[in-house]
């Protein structure tokens, strides 16, 4: 039988010491490892910053301490403006570079007791404490919205990010929810008013997001009840006040709020999809419906339609194919409409938009180019496109014959379209002096309440009957005529 030797003794004890070391680094490793993987979960794997969970968490602690201690705190709620932009046409590299920037950039802004967020897509947030009163909050904000605004380079491409954002100060308190769903609505307020600016959350923003939520739940079922209508508007040469055609505007009867116009629910077609379908449906009725009740000039030619498209059915792979169905079961000649685009519309997806406005072209279907010169860019689309038509903005029109600068513009615009064969159009036209200094000027056709407003079909059709008065006569005319 072996006994143990002293000799034995420090083997026994150096393997015990390997051992117990080799456990407390695995166990240092899984704490690590731990570590790592929970602040993974709780923080943005792009950006670094908090995300959502740790944001809320915090908010909601804050919330807490103010009303316990009456600190009050503000929440502001960044959205990047023209970010999908940024994404479509430079990709998502270039977008997630923009992202991270950002927040570098919000992270350097943000004081030591600041929470600096990213919830998701190109919406941050930050949680600011000890915020006594609105003039400390609007200072931040300011420190926030100049860091995003700093001018930067996304590979070859110099960009100048901006920013919207919705302020909640929150004295009065409430839950983490409620705060960041008011910040959200100040944030859409921000956006509707121009954007690259802040609002701060008041109680009327609550009710007109509200609102909003009503509008969009009716919405999706506004199509299936038949409840959108086209309205036309008239469109008239200048020199002899003839209806030469109609602009399809689209109108929804609601069952409680009654005929509402598009500025109550375009938008948020745009915003949630919608727009495609109720662009799609415009655009079969009204081919229909003008066909159907024979609306002609005097001179018996077929009116023209006008047919706005949005950014999404401009970048839709089928338009094409749904513009000639419209018209083939209509019975319709291509050359009888026109399709509106603007200048916004065809940011989104430049490539696809310009390939189907080519084809619509090939179908000799008109294209019209809407709000000409309110753009940076619309010498330059003008070039690319295969536009006939240009419709001059009703900014310019409104001040022509009594604003200098407005009334150059004008000219210039007709001048331009002049000499690349196309046709000009004056919209929003209200007085007779409006009127009479675009005839000079040589813009061709117009539309306006000066004329008529957007009517129903059957209005329409008792308009052509009677006629608009004739115009009066140009100084030129009644010197021929004497």
């Amino acid at each position: 039988m072996h006994r143990e030797s002293p000799m034995d003794r420090p083997q026994d004890s150096s393997r015990l010491e390997r051992r117990l070391e080799r456990e407390r680094r695995a166990r240092l490793r899984a704490e690590a490892i731990a570590e790592q993987a929970t602040r993974q979960a709780l923080h943005d794997p792009l950006t670094g910053l908090a995300d959502r969970t740790v944001f809320m968490d915090h908010l909601t602690v804050a919330l807490a301490a103010s009303e316990q201690h009456g600190r009050s705190l503000a929440v502001l709620l960044i959205d990047i403006d023209r970010f999908k932009l940024i994404n479509d046409s430079l990709g998502r590299d270039a977008g997630d570079e923009l992202l991270v920037a950002i927040a570098r950039r919000l992270s350097r802004a943000a004081r030591s007791v600041d929470t600096v967020s990213r919830l998701g897509g190109d919406e941050f947030a930050v949680l600011c404490l000890d915020v006594p009163d609105r003039p400390t909050a609007e200072e931040i904000v300011a420190r926030f919205s100049a860091a995003v605004g700093e001018t930067m380079r996304l590979g070859s491409t110099e960009v100048v990010p901006s920013a919207s954002i919705g302020v909640v100060l929150a004295s009065d308190l409430g839950t983490a929810d409620a705060v960041l769903r008011d910040a959200d609505a100040a944030m859409y307020e921000a956006k509707r008013h121009g954007k690259a600016r802040f609002e701060v959350f008041n109680e009327a923003m609550r009710t007109e997001a509200l609102e909003r939520l009503e509008t969009e739940s009716d919405l999706r079922h506004a199509l299936e009840r038949g409840q959108f209508v086209p309205y036309y508007q008239p469109v008239v040469e200048l020199d002899t006040h003839a209806v030469v055609g109609v602009e399809a505007l689209a109108r929804w009867r609601h069952p409680t709020r009654g005929l509402l116009a598009p500025r109550e629910f375009i938008p948020i077609c745009e915003e949630t999809g919608l727009i495609v379908a109720l662009g799609r449906f415009m655009l079969e009725r009204a081919c229909s419906e003008v066909e159907r009740l024979g609306l002609r000039s005097r001179s018996d030619i077929p009116l023209k339609l006008w047919v706005n498209l949005s950014a999404r059915q401009l970048a839709e792979p089928d338009l094409v194919a749904t513009v000639a169905q419209a018209l083939t079961a209509a019975g319709r000649g291509p050359s009888t409409i026109c399709l509106e685009i603007t200048e916004s519309s065809l940011m989104s997806d430049f490539e696809r938009s310009l390939a189907n406005l080519e084809s619509l072209a090939e179908l000799n279907v008109g294209i019209g180019l809407d709000d000409f010169g309110q753009g940076y860019s619309s010498l330059s689309y003008l070039k690319q496109l295969p536009v006939d038509t240009l419709k001059i903005d009703r900014s310019f029109v409104s001040g022509v014959g009594s604003d200098r600068r407005d009334t150059a513009m004008v000219a210039a615009i007709v001048g331009l379209a002049r000499a690349l064969g196309l046709t000009t159009v004056a919209e929003g036209v209200e007085t007779p002096r409006q009127r009479d200094e675009l005839r000079r000027l040589g813009c061709d056709l117009a539309q306006g309440f000066l004329f008529a407003p957007p009517l129903p079909a059957e209005a329409v059709e008792e308009l052509l009957e009677r006629g608009l008065p004739a115009p009066p006569l140009t100084s030129a005319q009644a010197a021929r005529a004497r």
